[in-house]
């Protein structure tokens, strides 16, 4: 993660900000610089009132996704869907789109493989309301 300076505070990115459309990296060094830009992040979005904040949001165009829900935290990084069941409706927000609130089609359930911030990989399938906020960030 030596690119990324965590000495600096993380802010939002709005829209139309290029990052936002950057194509994203994998993460290749699991060390205490990415757990530190993992706990700033999770700050950002906590302070946003966020569900979910992927790293481009906040400048770094990494695949690195964090997701908050119902008193569970979920750090997602490399992640990739290997499965998608079924099919929901609902309104979506985003903290690089202040105030903006549009109806979205999701699947219901997914099947992901992510690492965590150790590096150690794990499967999550997760239904509903949690399934949207998984994929809306992968």
């Amino acid at each position: 993660m030596s690119e990324l300076n965590i000495e600096e505070p993380l802010k939002i990115r709005l829209y139309p900000d290029p990052v936002l459309k950057a194509p994203t990296e994998p993460v290749t060094d699991f060390d205490e610089e990415l757990a530190a830009f993992v706990d700033k992040m999770r700050l950002v979005m906590d302070i946003g009132d966020g569900v979910g904040l992927a790293a481009p949001q906040v400048g770094a165009p990494k695949k690195i996704a964090l997701v908050s829900y119902e008193d569970e935290f979920y750090v997602l990084i490399n992640p990739k869907v290997l499965k998608e069941e079924g099919e929901q409706d609902g309104d979506e927000g985003c903290l690089s789109f202040p105030g903006i609130f549009a109806p979205l089609k999701r699947p219901y359930k997914i099947s992901v493989t992510a690492r965590d911030v150790r590096g150690e990989e794990r499967l999550y399938e997760p239904e509903g309301f949690l399934a949207r906020a998984f994929y809306r960030l992968l």
